[in-house]
């Protein structure tokens, strides 16, 4: 029998300790992982307008996007060709109007709303978006009808 049994005892109490410690660690470990991986959804994104289901369904397609955010257009400045879409949306707190301005106004009439075919037309509100294909080349600026000092410019080859 050895000298010191209740070393032996001590002993193994102690690391049945430590091996529980750990178990319940990373027990709470894997379940934080989880938890972390779930994916939420956010419920406080509205559904899509009337308006913008139709425009879903009218759109071919776009090879650009310029997302308005409450810093302004974004890209500003978009080089493409003749021919190409650019998908305008608005991502901002407030509301867009995108309509041709500069010194360079893009050609052609723009029905009843402004000087140019470049013109929306319309107030675009939170998470509205707009296509234009642009079919004239050259270089054509553009701002928010509604706060003038948002500008673009779009240079088309």
């Amino acid at each position: 029998m050895p000298r010191y049994p209740h070393i032996y005892v001590a002993t193994g109490l102690i690391a049945l300790v430590i091996a529980a410690v750990t178990l319940l660690a990373l027990t709470e470990r894997a379940q934080e992982g989880t938890a972390s991986e779930t994916v939420q959804t956010d419920e406080s994104v509205p559904p899509y307008t009337p308006e913008i289901e139709a425009a879903l369904k009218e759109s071919e397609g776009f090879e650009f996007l310029v997302s308005y955010t409450d810093s302004g257009f974004a890209p500003s400045t978009l080089a493409l060709q003749a021919g190409q879409t650019v998908r305008f949306t608005n991502n901002s707190s407030s509301e867009l109007w995108v309509t041709a301005g500069g010194e360079s106004i893009y050609p052609g009439t723009g029905a009843e709303c402004g000087q140019s075919a470049f013109d929306t037309c319309r107030v675009l509100r939170q998470g509205d978006f707009w296509e234009f294909t642009v079919g004239e080349r050259g270089t054509w600026g553009y701002k928010n009808a509604l706060m003038a000092s948002r500008t673009g410019v779009l240079e088309v080859r």
